[in-house]
């Protein structure tokens, strides 16, 4: 027998107490969902129904499920504002035949070969950065990484290595990302959602500074055509091989600008934000310290990989990943109407007891000697709208603790846990992730 909306529950709050929940207190939000169980409807003020699912089956139903009837950028636009400040040509925007053709063009640039190219790149810039660090005294880690991960991006998406052009980059891409991030266009983002996800405001600021962005990026293509450059080991470098290959009309200029902003803000700051997360869990559990240490001295990543994949369980920087049915839906008894929209639970699935024992426990160990679960572990989604640049972000989140904890310690703490925090669309560590760093103590000669 198929059901309705009306066999679900559904949190208590009006549709406008519970959005204010969602965007201003979202620790709250999740766990009054989390009560729910497996199933339920979320009204938000300005969204069609959302039903929210936590169980794997039901992830893996709508990861694997019909795509045509499945939007993921349809929902974004109603949700989040990602159009606005990514572009209409972005990859995440898209959806259906756009959405694939991109991804096959794009993929073999973010796979292991090309990974292996970034690698070098990442532990320099780490190094860079790290000998400049504040020492025994407490720092917001988060701040620290938004400047590494940004000076990564900068190399190894844009290729920038001349100082100057690296520095107008660099301030630029911190005017865009000072507006998104800002209190100001969290409110206007809140408010776009409460009035069903009308994005068509002229917002000249933030207009002005991708811009900024899109006009660097434009000297940039039109210097590497003039030299005839297009080997290096970036991601332009690729994208202007791509639109060789394929022709303008596959990857024009528009969305090469487009890709890159999607690249600089989705991968820098989301990134910068797990780290944070991952360290401010670490610090507050001194065994997991003293293993990292270990771990790196011995030159193994195994362990530097489980506690990435704990730190991304226990704080997703995404509550949920969503999409809009545009055709009906069947989703094992339950149908879904064109025009509603379903969402697995990222921070919910994480948090299954069945799945993970003392769910809120920080336990890299569960992660050694088994990959995470296809439809149990989803900080970057899933199926075909899977985050493209998952595998790059794990990567370099493994090379910058690696190298950080080469040279440097994390010293515990007993600091209550951080607050989930709120900037824009993602969650992050309501106090910067304060933590204080030292110099490795080595062995006696």
């Amino acid at each position: 027998m198929t059901h309705g909306l009306a066999s679900l529950p559904t949190p208590s709050l009006n549709s406008a107490l519970l959005a204010a929940e969602y965007w201003l207190r979202p620790a709250r939000f999740l766990d009054r969902c989390e009560q729910l169980g497996d199933r339920f409807v979320v009204r938000m003020l300005g969204l069609p129904p959302l039903v929210g699912v936590t169980a794997p089956v039901d992830v893996r139903a709508v990861f694997t499920g019909d795509q045509t009837a499945l939007h993921l950028g349809e929902g974004l636009k109603k949700m989040a504002p990602h159009e606005l400040v990514l572009g209409s040509t972005s990859i995440i925007v898209k959806d259906d035949a756009a959405h694939l053709q991109d991804r096959r063009m794009l993929t073999p640039y973010f796979g292991a070969a090309a990974l292996m190219s970034y690698e070098a790149g990442m532990a320099r810039k780490t190094r860079e950065l790290m000998h400049t660090w504040p020492l025994d005294e407490p720092v917001a880690f988060q701040r620290l990484m938004m400047q590494l991960t940004l000076e990564i991006i900068i190399a190894t998406v844009f290729g920038v290595t001349e100082p100057e052009r690296a520095r107008r980059v660099r301030e630029a891409v911190l005017r865009l990302v000072g507006v998104v991030g800002g209190p100001g266009f969290l409110a206007f983002s809140m408010l776009a959602v409460a009035r069903g996800g009308r994005w068509n405001s002229s917002h000249r600021r933030l207009r002005a500074a991708m811009a900024a962005v899109d006009g660097l990026a434009q000297e940039e293509l039109a210097a590497r055509r003039a030299a005839a450059d297009l080997e290096r080991p970036d991601v332009l470098a690729a994208l202007l091989r791509v639109q060789g290959e394929h022709g303008d009309a596959a990857m024009s200029d528009l969305a090469i600008c487009d890709l890159l902003r999607t690249l600089l803000i989705a991968g820098y700051e989301t990134t910068a934000s797990s780290l944070a997360w991952i360290v401010e869990r670490a610090t507050r559990h001194p065994h997991v310290l003293a293993q990292l240490e270990a771990s790196v001295a011995r030159g193994e990543d195994e362990y530097v990989d489980a506690v990435v994949a704990e730190g991304m369980r226990v704080r997703s920087v995404a509550p949920f990943t969503l999409r809009l049915v545009v055709k009906p839906f069947e989703l094992e008894g339950l149908r879904l109407e064109p025009g509603m929209m379903i969402a697995p639970f990222i921070a919910l699935v994480h948090r299954r007891p069945d799945v993970y024992p003392d769910p809120h426990v920080f336990r890299p160990e569960r992660f050694l000697g088994t990959k995470p679960g296809m439809y149990t572990w989803i900080p970057f989604g899933g199926g075909v709208r899977r985050c493209l640049g998952g595998p790059f972000a794990l990567l370099e989140m493994r090379v910058v603790l690696r190298t950080i904890l080469q040279e440097l310690r994390f010293l515990p703490t007993r600091e209550a846990d951080e607050p989930l925090g709120r900037r824009n669309v993602t969650i992050v560590p309501g106090k910067g992730a304060i933590v204080t760093l030292g110099r490795r103590l080595r062995a006696a000669a």
